[in-house]
C-alpha cells in the first residue's frame, strides 16, 4: 500500500509540472487597441497644427510619418495575434489532456508490463542490504553458487568459493570447488594438495586413497613441495608404513630450519615413529640378513614355505600381544600379498576387536583395509556382492 501511495504522489507531481507552465502561458488582456487610439489622436493633433500653419515644417512632417508607422505596426501585430489565437488554445487543450490522461496511463501501463506489481514487500534490512558488508556469509555463498551455475568456467569465482568453503568448515564443498579449479586451470602441486587436504578433513583426518594419490601426483610435479610430503607422511603412518613415514619426516626436518614450530613438530613426529619402530622390533621379529640371503638361494616353493611360516609365527605372537598395531598392519598386508584375502579380513577384524576402545587406531585400520580393498562393498540395485576368492 505504501508503494502505491508514493507512486500516486509522484504521478501527481509529474502532472502538475506539465500543467503549471501551460497555465502561465494563458493570454493576458491586451492593450493594443488603446495604443492605436492614442496614435490616431496624435495624428489628428498634428493635422490640425499643419492646417494652422501656412507651410508645415519638416519636423512636423517627420513626426507625422513616425506616428503613422507606429499605427501601421500595431495594426499588423493585432492582426497576427487574432490569426493565431485559436491554434494556441487548441495546443493548450491537447497538452492538458496528455498530462491528465496519457501520462498516467502510459506510466502505469509501463510499470505493469516491465515491473513486478505482485512482488511482496521486503523487510527494510533486506532492502538496505545492497552492499556486500551487509550480507551474511550464506547469502554471499548462494549468490556465488547461482553465478557459477550459470558460468561454470569462471576460474576466479571457483577460487573465491573454495576459500569461503574452507573458512566456513565445509571441506566436502571445498573439495568440489577445487575439483572444478583443477578442471579449468589444470593440475598443479598447490591445487592437488589442497584438494587432498579437503578430502582428508572431510574423512575425519584419515587420508583416503584418492587423497594419497593426489599427494603423490603433487610430489611428482614438485618433489620439494613440503605440504604434500607432510600429508603423504601422515598417510604412510596411518597405513603402518612407519619406516617410510620416518624417512619422510626426517627429510621434512631438513627444511625450514629457522621455523621453530616446524622443527618442534617434525622432531616430535620423528621421536614417535622411532618409538613405534622400536616397540615393533621388540615385539615382532622380522627376517634377519641371513634369512634374506638364505631365502634368495631357495627354490620358489621353499621360499614360499618360509614366508608362510614367518607369517604364521607373526599371527601367533599377535594372539598373545594383541595391542601391537604395527604387527597387525604387517600381518594384514602379508596375507593380502600372499593372496589370502579371507585371512587378511580375519586379521583386520581381530585387530579392530583388539583396539575397540581406540577410535583413532580403528580409523587407521579401516584406512589400511580400504587401501587393500578388503572392506565389503555395499550391494547396488539389488545385486549380491560376490566374495573374492583366496
Amino acid at each position: 500500500m505504501l508503494f502505491w501511495t508514493l507512486a500516486l504522489l509522484m504521478l501527481a507531481v509529474a502532472v502538475l509540472c506539465v500543467l503549471l507552465p501551460l497555465a502561465r502561458r494563458a493570454e493576458s488582456p491586451s492593450d493594443d487597441d488603446g495604443s492605436v487610439d492614442l496614435y490616431l489622436q496624435q495624428l489628428a493633433d498634428i493635422d490640425q497644427k499643419s492646417a494652422e500653419l501656412e507651410a508645415p515644417s519638416e519636423e512636423i512632417q517627420q513626426e507625422r510619418a513616425e506616428i503613422a508607422r507606429r499605427v501601421l505596426k500595431q495594426s499588423r501585430i493585432k492582426g497576427s495575434s487574432s490569426k493565431h489565437a485559436v491554434p494556441g488554445r487548441t495546443n493548450l487543450i491537447v497538452a492538458s489532456f496528455s498530462a491528465l490522461i496519457l501520462l498516467p496511463a502510459l506510466s502505469v501501463g509501463t510499470y505493469f508490463y516491465t515491473g513486478s506489481p505482485t512482488l511482496k514487500d521486503q523487510p527494510l534490512s533486506v532492502v538496505r542490504g545492497g552492499s556486500l558488508e551487509d550480507r551474511s556469509i550464506e547469502d554471499m555463498l548462494q549468490m556465488a553458487e547461482r553465478h557459477l551455475a550459470k558460468n561454470p568456467d569462471d576460474v576466479k569465482g571457483w577460487t573465491v568459493l573454495a576459500g569461503v568453503y574452507g573458512r566456513t568448515n565445509r571441506p566436502a564443498d571445498k573439495a568440489r570447488a577445487l575439483t572444478e579449479l583443477i578442471r579449468l586451470s589444470g593440475p598443479n602441486p598447490e591445487l592437488l594438495t589442497d584438494l587432498g587436504e579437503a578430502l582428508t578433513v572431510a574423512a575425519g583426518e584419515i587420508v583416503p586413497i584418492r587423497a594419497r594419490k593426489l599427494f603423490e601426483q603433487a610430489l611428482s610435479l614438485d618433489p620439494n613441495y613440503s605440504k604434500a610430503s607432510l600429508y603423504l607422511a601422515v598417510a604412510q603412518e596411518q597405513e603402518g608404513k612407519f619406516e617410510l613415514a620416518l624417512a619422510r619426516w626426517q627429510d621434512l626436518a631438513k627444511i625450514r630450519r629457522q621455523d621453530q614450530q616446524w622443527q618442534v613438530m617434525t622432531s616430535t613426529k620423528i621421536a614417535e615413529l622411532r618409538q613405534a619402530l622400536n616397540d615393533n622390533s621388540q615385539s615382532v621379529s622380522g627376517p634377519t640378513r641371513e634369512d634374506v640371503e638364505n631365502a634368495s638361494q631357495m627354490s620358489t616353493a621353499d621360499r614360499m614355505t618360509m614366508i608362510e611360516g614367518m607369517v604364521s609365527g607373526l599371527a601367533e605372537k599377535l594372539q598373545s600381544e594383541p595391542k601391537n598395531l604395527a604387527g597387525w598392519n604387517r600381518l594384514i598386508r602379508s596375507y593380502s600379498v600372499l593372496g589370502k584375502r579371507d585371512l587378511a579380513r580375519e586379521a583386520y577384524q581381530s585387530a579392530v576387536a583388539a583396539f575397540a576402545d581406540d577410535p583413532t587406531v580403528i580409523a587407521q585400520l579401516e584406512s589400511l583395509a580400504g587401501n587393500l580393498e578388503l572392506l565389503p562393498v555395499a550391494p547396488q540395485n539389488g545385486e549380491t556382492k560376490k566374495e573374492d576368492s583366496p
